[in-house]
């Protein structure tokens, strides 16, 4: 929402000045008609190619960093594609326990999913089983874990490895072998990564 809402507000100031701009140079009312048609057409192609999990996740992360836990809500609240999940290996080291062993817990949960991305060196092809809402046996249900919501479409298992290639997947795959002596507690006892999610979730809520 708050990418909809910068493209929003971006479209109303171009739009303004290209009204300006008509009556400045005493454009017709064509050719204003024509350039506010492509500015709505422009934002909504932003959105389309931007890696907006990314960009949100980064600024959540970012104010995490600087002392503001609010934003944490959204990290373990809202669903979110491997992108998203990216930025948050910065918060593996957070001095915040509660917001660390939460963050570790979910690489953790994702890091099991992604076991099934497979491929030669040069090409992977994910193609994990599609999880759906995690729901931990102890407190809550979060829509956030889609893991792959997106590789699970009809057809999908049909395409060609590079058709299937998500660079995403990939990096979050390596990130996530490099870093497995920081996760290996969550990812060896699921009991205790559903605890941390769980303290991680109602501590995040209170900025609800």
């Amino acid at each position: 929402m708050r990418v909809i809402g910068l493209l929003g507000i971006t479209s109303v100031v171009a739009g303004f000045i290209l009204v300006v701009v008509k009556l400045y140079r005493d454009y017709g009312f064509n050719w204003l008609l024509h350039r506010q048609l492509w500015v709505p057409a422009t934002a909504v192609l932003l959105f389309a190619i931007l890696p907006v999990d990314w960009i949100v996740n980064l600024y959540n992360v970012a104010q995490v960093q600087s002392g503001n836990p609010a934003p944490s809500v959204q990290i373990v609240s809202h669903q979110v594609s491997t992108e998203g999940i990216l930025p948050l290996v910065a918060l593996v080291d957070c001095k915040d326990q509660k917001i660390r062993d939460g963050v570790r817990a979910i690489l953790a949960l994702w890091a099991e999913d992604l076991k099934s991305y497979k491929g030669s060196s040069y090409m992977r092809t994910y193609t994990g089983v599609y999880r759906g809402n995690w729901q931990s046996e102890y407190h809550h249900r979060t829509p956030w874990l889609l893991v792959n919501a997106g590789f699970s479409r009809p057809g999908y298992s049909s395409k060609k490895p590079w058709q299937r290639f998500q660079l995403s997947a990939y990096l979050l795959q390596n990130t996530l072998n490099s870093m497995q002596p920081k996760i290996a507690p969550f990812t060896e006892n699921a009991k205790a990564r559903d605890l941390a999610i769980d303290a991680f979730f109602d501590y995040a809520y209170k900025w609800y």
